[in-house]
């Protein structure tokens, strides 16, 4: 066994789980023996809770108060803020959309 891992580039204790896992039949074929697997518990899934929904006004006011995003805004440049404050709006409108269908 030392000599085939060598050979095949593995170690001996792979040829001789190998060598358990089949075993040979009168005919000379090798067949894999049964592998038993331990049971794994069934996990339940409960259905999503209803949720109520939420204005676009709650999903703003949301995203904006969670975090330091708003933080991050009020620090850009005066030149910029207002833009960028105004594109995220723009996402936000567009995912709420989306999400809401």
């Amino acid at each position: 066994m030392k000599e085939v891992a060598a050979q095949i580039g593995c170690s001996v204790n792979s040829i001789q789980s190998w060598k358990k896992q089949y075993k040979v039949n009168e005919s000379g074929a090798s067949t894999p023996k049964k592998v038993v697997r331990p049971k794994v518990p069934q996990v339940k899934v409960s259905p999503p809770k209803a949720t109520t929904p939420i204005t676009y006004e709650e999903f703003v006011r949301d995203y904006w108060s969670n975090g330091t995003k708003a933080v991050d805004a009020l620090l850009l440049p005066p030149e910029i803020g207002p833009e960028v404050v105004r594109y995220v709006n723009e996402a936000l409108r567009f995912a709420f959309d989306r999400l809401s269908k």
